[in-house]
């Protein structure tokens, strides 16, 4: 894929010859035409094209919480949000018979960036539909009014729903799932940002820290 520069070819869209341009994010880009595209259908492709669904299915259900961490790290770039989440966590996907995917969810970053400065407790799920999420903050030089949101994701229905953001030394965040999630699976994830600039570790206001996976369990 080539990157178009001449102003004489920056406005052209679609196919030119054996050249095809299009808009690509800010950038208009060319490729080659493939009249036949080769289409193999060996088992070691078909578990890739399982792969790539599965990344693309989780990265659809979960782009709220992906548009919000993965944002600040994709700004600048070709890449959108969803596709840099998918190139950070391709690792996370692997498949041995066509059509099962296993994901580790615990391995999977939702956010990009320097070390957060909280831990967490196991997620509660004491209350009917409610997700609780308690930590402790391990550096006492952090911003206690740097924002913490709580990320859960049910697979069986591939939603994500994302907390209120409250300060970090709330120490505590909780919020109500749909009533259709009662008794499913779901993985919980905290994400910090920062509350204002610190051009002495080069971190600006609104950029978040490194995601962290929280645990999983089921909706009561």
């Amino acid at each position: 894929m080539g990157k178009v520069t001449k102003k004489i070819l920056g406005a052209t869209r679609g196919k030119v010859g054996d050249v095809v341009f299009r808009k690509f994010r800010q950038a208009n880009v060319d490729s080659a035409y493939q009249p036949t595209p080769f289409n193999p259908k060996t088992e070691a492709q078909q578990l890739q094209r399982g792969i790539f669904a599965a990344m693309s299915s989780l990265a659809r259900g979960m782009s709220p919480a992906i548009n919000k961490g993965m944002a600040f790290a994709a700004k600048g770039t070709m890449l959108s949000p969803r596709n840099l989440f998918v190139r950070t966590n391709k690792s996370c996907f692997t498949s041995s018979t066509p059509g099962l995917v296993s994901i580790s969810y615990p391995e999977l970053e939702l956010a990009l960036g320097g070390r957060n400065h909280c831990s967490f407790s196991s997620p509660s799920f004491d209350n009917p539909l409610e997700v609780e999420a308690n930590w402790s903050v391990w550096d006492t030089t952090a911003d206690n009014n740097n924002k913490v949101v709580i990320v859960v994701y049910c697979p069986d229905s591939n939603e994500v729903i994302l907390s209120a953001a409250v300060n970090l030394s709330a120490d505590t965040a909780s919020l109500t799932v749909p009533s259709r999630w009662n008794g499913l699976k779901v993985h919980v994830w905290g994400l910090e940002f920062a509350a204002a600039d610190d051009p002495d570790n080069n971190i600006v206001k609104g950029q978040p820290f490194a995601s962290v996976y929280i645990g999983t369990g089921n909706i009561g």
